[in-house]
């Protein structure tokens, strides 16, 4: 696949998931069918915490990571990849702790959690 295929399907990606939506950031999840239940709630309860400045995509097909080329993307344990103004900042696989989808969160929207501190 050359370099231009790839990048006109990562702006799309871009343009589905990263539409305007008040600078908030992108957190999608590509989830695949198992007994993810716990960090179902993990994942909740962070979108929750940062739900003015996040916007959270959870999407229960693999096939939609083919579609959109963003690299590995695990068939059986979740992929949550965050994405700020059109690019991928960060990616996680596995049945992380909320800490770790904390960390990302935090590392990819500062001045979001800056403004929220104050």
């Amino acid at each position: 696949m050359s370099f231009s295929t790839q990048g006109n399907r990562f702006e799309r990606f871009a343009t589905e998931v990263a539409a305007e939506d008040g600078g908030r950031i992108q957190m999608v999840c590509i989830r695949p069918p198992g007994a993810f239940a716990a960090f179902d709630e993990r994942l909740n309860a962070v979108a929750l915490r940062h739900v003015r400045s996040v916007r959270v995509s959870i999407f229960r097909t693999w096939d939609f990571a083919a579609q959109h080329d963003l690299g590995f993307v695990s068939p059986t344990l979740p992929t949550v990849i965050i994405v700020r103004d059109g690019e991928v900042v960060a990616k996680t696989i596995g049945d992380v702790p909320q800490r770790e989808l904390e960390n990302i969160v935090a590392r990819a929207a500062p001045a979001a959690e800056a403004r929220r501190a104050a």
